[in-house]
């Protein structure tokens, strides 16, 4: 999966990592490896940053109300769904998830911004680069094939025929 480390940034006494990669939603990680702070991924295929604002804000806001142990299931069910979870803080807890989330999300956004930005610079410089390269290899192709067919008609005219100058092509022919 591609991705991008953003950063660490500050969330009252937590420093957790943040990652832009592929796909939508977000996700948290308290552990990720041993010897890492926690990480929070967001999704970076959106149409709007709007959305990508939203689903860091979604997955600080959760950790932090993990971290302090409001986060709860309700059900005894192991299916593991994500749905399921209920949030139970009073106002100053609430406050303390909003002070902590704006340290964060005010240090991350110009970072995660510039990174969102060239991301979707990128995404779609490879989308034309795969439409020009296929067109390109279309080309060639029934160039190819004309060149194959002539030189077959002429052997079995008793011709030599031209010869197709793989040079000229060989960029267009190595595998990536």
């Amino acid at each position: 999966m591609k991705q991008k480390v953003i950063g660490i940034y500050e969330a009252g006494y937590y420093q957790i990592e943040l990652i832009l990669r592929e796909g939508t939603g977000g996700e948290y990680y308290l552990i990720p490896e041993k010897g890492k702070c926690p990480r929070i991924k967001v999704g970076a295929d959106y149409i709007n940053w709007v959305e990508v604002v939203s689903a860091l804000l979604h997955e600080v806001e959760e950790f932090l109300i993990d971290r302090m142990q409001c986060r709860y299931s309700p059900f005894d069910n192991l299916s593991n769904t994500l749905d399921e979870f209920t949030f139970l803080l009073n106002h100053s807890q609430f406050s303390d998830v909003c002070v902590k989330t704006a340290e964060y999300i005010s240090k991350a956004l110009p970072d995660l911004s510039k990174a969102w930005n060239e991301w979707k610079k990128n995404k779609k410089k490879d989308e034309a680069k795969k439409t020009t390269k296929v067109n390109i290899l279309n080309d060639i192709s029934e160039n190819t094939l004309k060149t194959v067919y002539s030189s077959i008609q002429n052997f079995r005219k008793g011709r030599t025929g031209k010869r197709l100058d793989f040079e000229k092509y060989k960029k267009y022919l190595e595998e990536e």
